[in-house]
C-alpha cells in the first residue's frame, strides 16, 4: 500500500477471535468472531478499514484469553503516533532474540549473529520504551545480557534494533 486509504484486510487463525490494530495496540479496528464461514472459518475478515499507519497488528484470543500475536510493517505509510518505529526481519536467516528466566535472572539471547554488536530496544505494547542495550557485543553463546528479574513482566514486547547489519523487529511474549 502506498497511500493511507480504505483497505480490505482479512487475518487467518484458528483462533475464536481476532483483533486488528493500526499500531501497537491502541487504534483497533474491531474484533471479529470466528462464524464457520465457507473457509472453515480461519478468515476473518474487515471491510475496508482506514489504514493511516505502517503497522498492521492482529491480537487472536481463545476462551477470551489472548493466544496468538502477529505485527507486519507495511513500507510506505507513516509511523504510528506511539512513535514506535518499525522495521521488518530482513531475512528468515536474521537473529532471532530470545528471553529466558533462570535463577531470578532473565537472560537475553541471540539465536544468530554471536560476536556481532548489538542495538536493541523493548517497547511496550503502549509504545513506552522498557530497556535498551546498545553497542553491546553479543557472546559466543549468544548471551547479550543479563536483566534483573523486575525489569520486565509478563506480557508482550516488542523487540527493534540491529545485531550487526541486520535490522531486526520481533515480538517477544514475556510470562513469569
Amino acid at each position: 500500500w502506498s497511500t493511507p486509504g480504505p483497505k480490505p484486510v482479512w487475518a487467518y487463525s484458528n483462533c475464536d477471535s481476532v483483533e486488528l490494530f493500526n499500531d501497537l495496540g491502541t487504534i483497533s479496528f474491531g474484533k471479529r468472531a470466528r462464524t464457520g464461514g465457507e473457509r472453515g472459518d480461519t478468515r476473518f475478515q474487515w471491510d475496508d478499514p482506514f489504514v493511516r499507519y505502517n503497522v498492521l497488528y492482529a491480537r487472536g484470543y481463545i476462551d477470551g484469553k489472548v493466544a496468538a500475536e502477529d505485527t507486519i510493517v507495511l513500507q510506505n505509510l507513516a509511523d504510528p503516533p506511539t512513535g514506535t518505529v518499525l522495521v521488518e526481519t530482513a531475512s528468515q536467516n536474521a537473529p532471532q532474540v530470545q528471553f529466558s528466566l533462570r535463577n531470578g535472572e532473565t537472560t537475553l539471547r541471540l539465536t544468530a549473529g554471536h560476536g556481532s554488536n548489538v542495538n536493541l530496544a523493548l517497547y511496550a505494547l503502549d509504545g513506552s520504551k522498557v530497556l535498551e542495550i546498545e553497542n553491546v557485543r553479543a557472546e559466543a553463546s549468544g548471551i547479550v545480557a543479563q536483566l534483573s528479574a523486575e525489569m520486565l513482566t509478563s506480557g508482550t514486547y516488542l523487540c527493534k534494533g540491529t545485531v550487526g547489519t541486520t535490522w531486526i523487529s520481533q515480538m517477544i511474549t514475556v510470562h513469569r
